[in-house]
């Protein structure tokens, strides 16, 4: 989702640039106009990309926002933007290495249903190997959403708006993150550091609900030192 973008943008921009190799090779280019014309005419086609792109962008996280407001009891975009901002070279860290690990063992878990089938297992067995493959797709596709936001809500804040509307970090997210080549750059990495934080409050959720309610410790240092005291 952050690569097709801008590789669309990429195949566009070159087919509109005329090569020199079309003069090497003695074949005349045809004139479409000046070179300011030719250059508004690239422009504007890759305005009207960033606007679809952007459009599409919009459109898939709509649904991701919709979950995070008004199923959980707290805003799950706002909490992996938080991780984020805390941590953001340790949510970088484990994005990469979610993104690795999840390839090789998606790889090995193929192999393993392939080796099974020919073992003798029945064809239906491979079907499991679909469950898996929904499962990333649908992690990486709540990622790239929540990486918009993300984007959005820190633009937002550096023009100076404390408390950033989600919808509106999602649009603004949505149209610079599909600039060419920047986006790339931008969109990027913080997608990379968005799957690291869902992967870290993941962890820590599994993580808590295994020690039970009566293990977990109070947040508060000081008062809880108070309270064992008395």
């Amino acid at each position: 989702m952050v690569l097709h973008r801008h590789f669309l943008s990429l195949v566009v921009l070159l087919t509109l640039v005329p090569t020199p190799a079309l003069a090497q090779s003695g074949v005349e280019a045809p004139a479409v106009g000046s070179g300011l014309a030719d250059l508004a005419v690239i422009l504007l086609l890759l305005a009207l990309l960033v606007v679809i792109n952007a459009a599409f962008s919009v459109a898939l996280g709509i649904p991701v926002l919709l979950v995070s407001e008004f199923v959980y009891s707290n805003s799950y975009v706002r909490a992996i933007e938080s991780r984020i901002h805390d941590a953001p070279v340790r949510s970088g860290g484990l994005g990469i290495a979610a993104t690795i690990g999840g390839i090789v063992g998606l790889v090995v878990f193929a192999i393993v249903v392939t080796l099974l089938t020919d073992a003798g297992l029945p064809d239906a067995v491979g079907l499991v190997l679909v469950i898996p493959v929904l499962v990333g797709v649908l992690f990486v596709y709540v990622g790239s959403a929540v990486s918009t936001v993300v984007v959005g809500l820190y633009l937002l804040r550096r023009v100076g708006t404390s408390e950033s509307n989600l919808w509106a970090a999602l649009v603004v997210g949505a149209v610079l993150v599909n600039i060419p080549l920047l986006g790339f750059f931008i969109s990027l990495p913080v997608f990379l550091a968005a799957l690291g934080a869902m992967v870290s409050r993941l962890w820590n959720s599994r993580r808590n609900d295994s020690s039970g309610p009566g293990r977990q410790r109070p947040v508060d240092g000081p008062q809880s030192v108070t309270h064992e005291s008395r």
